[in-house]
């Protein structure tokens, strides 16, 4: 798995051997504690590195903003264009300079249609907004999540293809056992992801026999959704696509930019990429957002051989 960051180094880990964990434990002088929680596992660099070496994981730095996102432009604003009619007149001076807040964040056309939404979902994008320029450094980490996870919540959602979760629990992989006793960390360690997006795909079943079809869903790792459909109660079509969820986007917060918050988005986007591997579906690039105080880093995280990247973007509020 790969992890991208801002940054120009690209950090290169390969598992260490048993002999080699043993002599790092002892010129540690410490014996790491019993039940080390993934928290805990993210908040140390130094044992974070090392599971991530285990697992195969290379973490990279990338510069500028992911092709995939809208950026920002040399004016300030998003680099798209919507159209210019955003609200009816109001008698609310403070709605007002809302809607003219937002409108002067992005480049206005009048012969556009509402391609992004943005005409359509005014109201609550300014609505969030407020919310959001109330959030100060010194608010609790509910407040700067709860207006965030409201415009996530309405975008993946509205059209029925993804479906919202928060507080995922996540198994962590048991890739190396050695790693795992060495780091203290149980053999059921579990990650909680803030807030989370799965899509809906085909499954099919063909290459599955002997009535197994769906013990892969029983893969104590994994997190996967079987949305039940009418091939799944037919007897005569078990070779129909199956429809399931599987985890796509995750988001971290925290109100202190730190590597704790960077480093459980890197775990949760490694962790995400596995489940598509368990159910021998295609691998693609996946997302995950670290959510601080006016800053955000995204990662994404695919496959480059038997070894997963992750590349690391930053972007200022």
């Amino acid at each position: 798995m790969k992890t991208t960051s801002s940054r120009s180094s690209t950090p290169t880990f390969s598992s260490p051997s048993p002999s080699v964990l043993s002599e790092t434990h002892a010129a540690s002088g410490r014996t790491p504690a019993p039940s080390t929680s993934p928290l805990q596992l993210c908040a140390d660099s130094q044992s974070f590195e090392r599971w991530l070496a285990a697992h195969n994981v290379e973490r990279r730095e990338a510069i500028g903003c992911p092709p995939e996102l809208i950026d920002v432009n040399a004016t300030g604003k998003f680099d798209i264009k919507i159209p210019n009619a955003l609200h009816p007149p109001t008698t609310n001076p403070k709605a007002d300079a809302l809607y003219e807040e937002l409108r002067n964040m992005f480049t206005l056309d009048d012969a556009l249609e509402d391609e992004y939404g943005i005409h359509k979902n005014a109201y609550l994008l300014c609505r969030t907004y407020a919310r959001y320029k109330r959030v100060m450094e010194y608010s609790i980490e509910a407040h700067l999540r709860s207006p965030i996870d409201d415009i996530v919540q309405h975008v993946f959602e509205e059209e029925g293809r993804l479906h919202y979760e928060e507080e995922v629990a996540m198994v962590l992989p048991r890739r190396s056992e050695g790693m795992r006793r060495f780091l203290g960390l149980s053999s059921q360690s579990t990650a909680y992801i803030d807030t989370a997006v799965s899509g809906l795909a085909n499954y099919s079943t063909d290459h599955l026999t002997n009535g197994l079809e769906w013990e892969v869903f029983d893969h104590p790792e994994l997190h996967a959704i079987h949305i039940r459909t009418k091939a799944c109660d037919d007897a005569n079509n078990d070779d129909d696509p199956h429809l399931i969820a599987l985890l796509d986007l995750s988001w971290e917060y925290n109100m202190i930019e730190g590597p704790t918050v960077r480093n459980q988005t890197v775990l949760n986007t490694a962790i995400i990429l596995l489940h598509r591997q368990y159910v021998d579906m295609k691998s693609r690039p996946l997302w995950g957002f670290a959510v601080c105080y006016r800053t955000v880093k995204f990662y994404t995280t695919e496959w480059e051989g038997a070894v997963r990247i992750v590349p690391t973007f930053r972007g200022d509020g």
